[in-house]
């Protein structure tokens, strides 16, 4: 394995086209729904998508990287089986116009949803990169942010069209939100 000499913008920009690539196919196999539909399986499916598109970045600056697609295919499926389901492949069922309670619950369920991925993926960066410890913060922190505002967006399109289009774009914002994000933080955890 060749170590390249500093993660920086490229690796960032790859992670950003690999997150919304995986999240892209994943809807070949996962149809975005209301809540509670997006269970087990479609975690699953959508989280081996996702896990393998950002493995193939990381694979060239982490031993075992494939183990990263296990790990977010593991987290999104347990998501699944909670109550929280998995967030990224469905929507709220309040109307566009229950905003407050879309950000909180955004909120609420980015945030566990982002713990759970945040620890699955500890276990792939933590004998690896230094900083590793830093991830079990930054994913619930970037999936409540991301999470919050995408349902609002979502709502708020939703509330103008009429439309269940402006969800899917509102889910759209969030995995664009998640893989910025993402990627800036992992690039400097893997440059510490």
């Amino acid at each position: 394995m060749v170590i390249p000499e500093r993660a920086g913008y490229g690796f960032w920009l790859l992670w950003v086209m690999a997150t919304l690539l995986g999240f892209a196919v994943s809807l070949l196999l996962v149809e975005i729904g209301e809540q509670p539909q997006a269970g087990p399986l479609q975690g699953l499916l959508g989280g081996l998508c996702v896990g393998a598109a950002q493995a193939l970045v990381l694979r060239d600056r982490l031993y075992g990287a494939r183990r990263w697609l296990w790990a977010c295919g593991l987290a999104w499926s347990l998501m699944g089986f909670a109550s929280i389901g998995a967030v990224g492949w469905y929507v709220p069922r309040s109307d566009g116009g229950a905003l407050l309670t879309r950000c909180t619950f955004g909120l609420l369920f980015g945030a566990s949803g982002g713990v759970l991925l945040g620890v699955m993926q500890w276990v792939v960066l933590r004998r690896q990169v230094t900083l590793a410890r830093l991830w079990l913060v930054l994913s619930p922190l970037v999936w409540a942010i991301s999470l919050a505002l995408g349902w609002v967006a979502g709502g708020v399109l939703r509330s103008q069209t009429g439309l269940f289009l402006g969800e899917a774009l509102g889910l759209g914002l969030t995995w664009l939100l998640v893989a910025i994000l993402t990627g800036w933080a992992l690039a400097g955890m893997l440059d510490g």
